[in-house]
């Protein structure tokens, strides 16, 4: 098949690594971010605003780029158009899709709970099939999708990788200061933990046993770190998941680098990983420090959580997985419609 992968270039890399799942399986495919411009047209932007003013100049570029990326879709001629971050993405692209001469079938995925907002709702006017991270939006389907299905986030092994055997016995969390993490990382005081982000300065309880990092985190660092300490912490933000089900990026990632993954329990968890024997859960302070206390006596004792932890999320939630559901769809979607 010929597929398009449309998203936005930002530090999650969905596109990218939904983009990696469809190659792995053997399609032909085309990667276009809408933020992500080539350098003539972002010259030529800048030219014409300069001349032109800001509301115009910005007009006829991106009239130009829509042009642009019309032409390469008619020539790649599509079967699948798949769009990542679906409602981040602006109606123009959605309405360019369904103007591409091949007549591609229109897919969309989306994470963050976007679909609980009305103003959203223009999406369904455009695709065939939509996708929803989160169960209790596909129950919902505020919109009234002709097709809709949970698909659960995933790793892209090709990027999170487990490189390293021997780690630090620190608990190390990723992220920016929230008053959610603020009561957690607060009363943790006793342990060794490794903080990154942003506005870790308004800890309300701070530790020598804190080691703070004021800084913007790449992949690449990113994954560094799950290979360099023991334990990761994983906190859901409710501003992000609006219900207490289904599980962040982050909670197949971890795994991916071979790390212990920590995480706050969230309501069938268990469809992803077997507690206890694949990842460690807790529900409250007290189980949080329960672990942590086990994991600084005998950090051992975790190494077998670790190795099933990878294990689990290399066999079952990768996001060629995911992309094998996705064909699954469109092939009974075309069975149905010939």
């Amino acid at each position: 098949m010929n597929i398009v992968v449309i998203g936005k270039k930002n530090h999650l890399n969905w596109d990218t690594h939904v983009k990696n799942a469809f190659v792995s399986l053997g399609h032909e495919v085309k990667h276009i971010q809408i933020n992500n411009r080539p350098f003539w047209l972002q010259f030529l932007r800048g030219t014409l605003k300069g001349i032109l003013g800001k509301k115009k100049g910005n007009k006829i570029s991106d009239s130009l780029f829509i042009r642009e990326i019309k032409k390469q879709l008619n020539l790649f001629e599509p079967n699948l158009i798949f769009f990542t971050s679906a409602c981040f993405i602006p109606s123009v692209f959605y309405k360019l899709s369904i103007e591409i001469n091949s007549k591609p079938k229109i897919f969309a995925w989306e994470g963050d709970g976007s679909t609980s907002s009305i103003t959203n709702i223009y999406i369904k006017d455009f695709v065939d099939v939509f996708f929803d991270s989160q169960s209790e939006y596909v129950k919902k389907n505020l919109f009234k999708f002709a097709n809709i299905y949970h698909l659960p986030f995933a790793v892209d092994p090709l990027v999170y990788k487990y490189s390293v055997q021997k780690r630090e016995n620190k608990l190390y969390f990723c992220g920016a200061f929230t008053e959610e993490r603020n009561s957690i990382f607060s009363s943790l005081i006793n342990y060794n933990i490794v903080l990154k982000g942003w506005n870790w300065n308004k800890l309300s309880k701070k530790s020598d046993k804190f080691h703070i990092e004021e800084k913007t985190v790449n992949i690449k660092t990113l994954i560094a770190d799950y290979n360099r300490y023991m334990a990761v912490l994983n906190i859901h933000q409710s501003e992000n998941a609006h219900f207490n089900s289904d599980l962040n990026m982050r909670a197949f990632e971890v795994p991916a680098c071979g790390a212990l993954l920590i995480n706050d329990y969230r309501t069938g968890i268990e469809k992803y990983f077997e507690p206890e024997k694949e990842i460690c859960v807790y529900r409250n302070i007290d189980e949080l420090k329960e672990i942590l206390d086990r994991l600084k006596k005998s950090p051992k004792d975790f190494d077998s959580i670790r190795e099933n932890g990878y294990k689990k999320v290399i066999e079952k939630h990768t996001y060629k997985h995911r992309m094998i559901k996705v064909i699954d769809i469109y092939n009974n979607l075309e069975k149905e419609n010939s």
